[in-house]
């Protein structure tokens, strides 16, 4: 009890931090990863809609915020995976995997939605 309450204590008194921009493209198709609407999707050709702000906080929880839309990516309170984060809170929070061999954003699991890795 006393462990998960200093853990919880940290993370009220931790603060995202902004560490660049990024563009995450589909190995195979070669197409960028958009956001339309509060959809995520593949696309052809790169615009706003393809840039990422990434923040990070605790050194591995990340969040992307979209560069069109201002959203971030989360887990919706049904399981979705969409762009529509206000902020970036426990909902926002995914684990970046980015090698060679796997790569991918891991969303972590939330309320009654489950996580899972977009590859």
């Amino acid at each position: 009890v006393l462990k998960a309450s200093q853990i919880t204590q940290r993370m009220k008194n931790s603060h995202d931090a902004f560490i660049g921009m990024y563009q995450l493209t589909d190995v195979k198709s070669g197409y960028y990863l958009s956001v339309i609407d509060k959809d995520i999707v593949l696309i052809e050709k790169e615009d706003k809609s393809t840039f990422f702000e990434c923040h990070v906080s605790q050194d591995n929880l990340y969040g992307l915020k979209n560069a069109k839309t201002l959203k971030y990516l989360s887990s919706t309170i049904w399981g979705p995976i969409k762009a529509v984060g206000e902020s970036f809170g426990k909902r926002e929070e995914c684990h970046l995997s980015l090698d060679k061999e796997n790569t991918g954003i891991f969303f972590l699991t939330t309320n009654w939605s489950y996580g899972g890795w977009l590859k």
